[in-house]
């Protein structure tokens, strides 16, 4: 879980956290044991600083991660 303040979330922070959700996910699967549920969740509050989704896109499609990990984010993007 992270946790950020003030500045806002950085791209790199939730991408490693959905890494990291990826590897428990690989591990269970190597171990044959029923995989966890993964979420990661973005809470977007900070009128000042809007987290983008389609930033973090971006950053995810350059790193490995697995599939079932899945990102939930309040309020939901809107397009345009």
């Amino acid at each position: 879980m992270s946790v950020i303040t003030g500045g806002g979330l950085h791209h790199r922070q939730v991408a490693q956290d959905v890494y990291k959700l990826s590897m428990l996910l690989e591990q269970a699967k190597r171990l044959k044991i029923q995989p966890p549920l993964a979420y990661v969740g973005i809470l977007d509050n900070n009128a000042a600083h809007r987290y983008s989704r389609a930033g973090l896109d971006q950053r995810l499609s350059e790193i490995p991660h697995h599939a079932d990990v899945r990102i939930l984010m309040f309020p939901e993007p809107t397009a345009g």
